[in-house]
C-alpha cells in the first residue's frame, strides 16, 4: 500500500511541473515571472482526485483495523496438547496442556492475520463486509439527524448531539449484527441483505443493552475530546483533559467495545464456519441463557490477556491510521499552496 501512495505522489509533483511548465512558456510577459495562466481546471481535477483518493485510501486502511480489531476480540484458540513421548496416541493428559501464554493466536501480528485472510477469504478478505459497514455508517448519520432534529426543539442542541448520537444506534443494532457476524465468520455464498432478512429482530434485541453501553462509552469520549478543543483553555488543562481522554478510552471505550463484539459473537450460528477459532460462550456458562452471552457475561469473559492482546493491536494500529491521513493531508495542503497564482515583482 506505501508503494501505490509513493508512486502516486511522484506522479502527482511530476503532473504539477509539467503543467507549470507549460504555463510559464505560454506567457507573454517576457522576462517577467508570469501569472499562472495554465488549466486551472486542470489542476483542480488533480486535487479533488487526490484527496478522493486519500479519503477512499484511509476508509479502506481504517476498515482493515476495525476488522483486524473484531478478529482479536473474539479469537479463542483451544488449548493445544502436548503429546505423550510414551504413547502418542493415548488421550492428551489434562496436567499436559499448554498456559494462555503459550497458545498461539493468528491475530498477534497484523501480517500474519492478513496472510491468514487472503488464505481462508481471497485478496479481498480485509475488505469483507465492507458493503453492510458503509450502509450501517450511512444509515447511522441519516437516523442521528432526525433524532437530533427532533430533541433540538426541546433541549440543547449539544445535549441532543449525545442523545441522538446514542439513539441512533437502536433501530441499526441487527444491522450491526450482521456486520459482525460477517467479520468473523468464513466466507458465505450468501448475500449481506439475505443474512440481515434471516437474521430476527428478537435476536437482534438481545444486543440491544451492549449496544448502547458501547454507545455511551464512546459518546463520553467524544464529548472530552471536543473540551480539549476549546480556544478559552489553557495549555494544562488542555493536556489533562487529553491524558484523561486517552485514560478514559482505554478504561471505558476498550471494555466497552468487547463486551459488544463478543455479545454479537455469540449469536452466531452454530451451522456457520468461523475465520478464526473461538468458542461462542467464552469460557462462561450460557446454559441458562440458551447459548446467549449476556452484558454480565460478557464482562466477566474480559481478562488481562484478551485486553492487553487488544491494547498492543491499538498500539500497533493507530499510528499508522494516523500517520497515513496526515501524510494525505500534508500532502493536498501542499499541492493546494503550491498551485497558487503567483503575484508578479516588482521591478
Amino acid at each position: 500500500m506505501w508503494d501505490i501512495v509513493h508512486h502516486a505522489a511522484s506522479h502527482l509533483v511530476k503532473r504539477s511541473k509539467d503543467v507549470d511548465f507549460r504555463a510559464y512558456m505560454a506567457s507573454d510577459n517576457g522576462d517577467q515571472p508570469p501569472l499562472f495562466k495554465g488549466p486551472t481546471g486542470a489542476r483542480f481535477t488533480i486535487l479533488v482526485l487526490t484527496v478522493l483518493f486519500g479519503f477512499t485510501f484511509v476508509g479502506l486502511l481504517q476498515y482493515t483495523f476495525k476488522l483486524l480489531l473484531t478478529l482479536t476480540v473474539v479469537e479463542e484458540p483451544p488449548a493445544v496438547y502436548l503429546q505423550d513421548t510414551e504413547a502418542l496416541n493415548a488421550t492428551p493428559k489434562p496436567h499436559l496442556t499448554r498456559p494462555e501464554a503459550d497458545r498461539v493466536f493468528i491475530t498477534s501480528s497484523i501480517r500474519g492475520t492478513l496472510r491468514h485472510l487472503r488464505r481462508e477469504a481471497g485478496i479481498w478478505s480485509p475488505w469483507r463486509g465492507l458493503g453492510p459497514h458503509i450502509v450501517f455508517a450511512l444509515a447511522n448519520i441519516f437516523a442521528r439527524a432526525i433524532i437530533i432534529s427532533i430533541l433540538e426543539t426541546i433541549m440543547p442542541l449539544r445535549l441532543a448531539v449525545m442523545i441522538g448520537g446514542i439513539a441512533s444506534m437502536v433501530p441499526l443494532s441487527r444491522l450491526a449484527l450482521v456486520c459482525t457476524h460477517i467479520m468473523i465468520s468464513a466466507p458465505q455464498a450468501t448475500r449481506w441483505w439475505t443474512r440481515y432478512q434471516k437474521t430476527p429482530w428478537d435476536q437482534a434485541k438481545k444486543t440491544i443493552p451492549a449496544v448502547l453501553i458501547w454507545a455511551v462509552a464512546l459518546q463520553l469520549v467524544a464529548e472530552l475530546s471536543i473540551e480539549a478543543t476549546k480556544k478559552d483553555i489553557s495549555s494544562v488543562i488542555r493536556i489533562t483533559i487529553f491524558c484523561t481522554d486517552i485514560l478514559l478510552y482505554i478504561l471505558i471505550a476498550i471494555p466497552a467495545t468487547i463486551i459488544l463484539v463478543r455479545v454479537q459473537a455469540s449469536l452466531l450460528s452454530d451451522d456457520i464456519a468461523t475465520i478464526v477459532p473461538f468458542d461462542k460462550t467464552f469460557g462462561q456458562d450460557t446454559s441458562d441463557t440458551d447459548g446467549f452471552l449476556t452484558v454480565q457475561k460478557a464482562i466477566n469473559s474480559i481478562n488481562c490477556a484478551v485486553f492487553k492482546r487488544v491494547c498492543i493491536f491499538l498500539v500497533k494500529s493507530v499510528p499508522v491510521l494516523i500517520a497515513t491521513s496526515s501524510i494525505i493531508v500534508v500532502l493536498c495542503v501542499m499541492m493546494f499552496y503550491s498551485w497558487l497564482p503567483s503575484e508578479p515583482s516588482s521591478q
